[in-house]
């Protein structure tokens, strides 16, 4: 009995282990990665010249926008945030690595609206943060200032009940045996 109990315990650590390693190379390279692709894919569909890609050691995407419309310019500046999003709608949840690597991307696209949202709504949050996607995009916008942070909100509500109809409780104390 010890000798299973033993195996459990080593086999839990490993998922740990994984978890952690996992989760720090979602964070650290495939979610940058997916936010400058998802801004490389809109640039190239509206006819941008891309100039320069990165990853390390700080994310970001150079475009020649000069002759771009304000709206192909809006779709462009969106399309980091939302790329990561629609990316975690695809993968199978079936299998728990890949429903975790879902969760993570879910998770930080979360995160990414609300810091997006928070630095659109705060007096001076362009300080905060003054290459903000969302603030490009909100010199850009021609519309009511108002819609951006509104629409952010509701990018929030929505991942939030993709993410809790997901279960990610159940997932969790199914790998464990919990």
């Amino acid at each position: 009995m010890k000798q299973n109990e033993g195996k459990r315990i080593f086999s839990d650590v490993l998922s740990m282990i994984g978890i952690i390693t996992i989760g720090l190379t979602v964070a650290i390279f495939v979610y940058p990665f997916l936010h400058e692709s998802g801004h490389s894919i809109a640039a190239f569909a509206v006819g941008a010249e891309i100039k320069e890609f990165s990853i390390l050691p700080v994310p970001y995407v150079m475009c020649n926008v000069e002759f771009l419309t304000n709206w192909q310019q809006i779709f462009i500046g969106v399309s980091g945030v939302l790329f990561p999003l629609f990316v975690s709608l695809v993968p199978p949840r079936r299998w728990f690595w890949s429903w975790y690597i879902r969760f993570l991307l879910m998770g930080i696209s979360l995160l990414s609206f609300v810091i997006s949202a928070v630095t659109l709504v705060l007096p001076n949050g362009g300080q905060l943060n003054p290459q903000d996607d969302m603030l490009q995009v909100l010199d850009l916008w021609t519309a009511s200032p108002a819609w951006l942070p509104l629409i952010l909100s509701i990018m929030c509500i929505a991942t939030v009940i993709i993410i809790l109809r997901d279960k990610p409780h159940r997932m969790i104390c199914k790998r464990f045996d919990i």
